[in-house]
């Protein structure tokens, strides 16, 4: 069976950040658009809840302790390969230079790229077409910052 790209069988997403000011921001936005998610604090912890779950995409921070974004990365992507599984896309948001950042996270098999502080459109623009939804950009300027930056 070959990996196919998981989309609308799942509607709920991962998100995995260190910084509790970013997943509480990430996730009142999906509570805000009635999409399902759920939290990770490391990589390892996603990894653990990907064996366990589908999701329609994961948001994934790259610098955590325990397991960084792009070993968890490569465990899913291996994982997959292994298993058989559907892919999931897996959307790095990081403080890491755009350029080295998007590169690495390209490298590790991550599908995406956004910089912190994002926009509200820059990460829905991403992150509602994987939930089967259309989005208009009517949250344009608002900027998301991380007390880690």
């Amino acid at each position: 069976m070959k990996n196919k790209l998981l989309m609308k069988e799942s509607q709920r997403f991962l998100i995995v950040d260190d910084d509790i000011m970013v997943r509480s921001v990430l996730q009142a936005l999906f509570d805000h658009h009635g999409l399902e998610c759920t939290t990770a604090v490391n990589g390892r912890h996603a990894v653990e809840k990907w064996e366990k779950e589908d999701f329609c995409a994961i948001l994934m921070d790259l610098d955590m302790p325990v397991m960084d974004g792009l070993c968890a990365c490569r465990e899913i992507r291996q994982q997959e390969r292994k298993k058989e599984r559907n892919h999931t896309p897996i959307i790095a948001v990081s403080a890491r230079d755009m350029k080295r950042g998007k590169a690495e996270s390209l490298e590790a098999g991550m599908n995406d790229f956004v910089l912190k502080p994002f926009t509200m459109d820059e990460l829905c623009s991403i992150v509602f077409p994987l939930a089967g939804l259309e989005y208009s950009n009517m949250m344009a300027s608002q900027k998301v910052r991380s007390t880690a930056l």
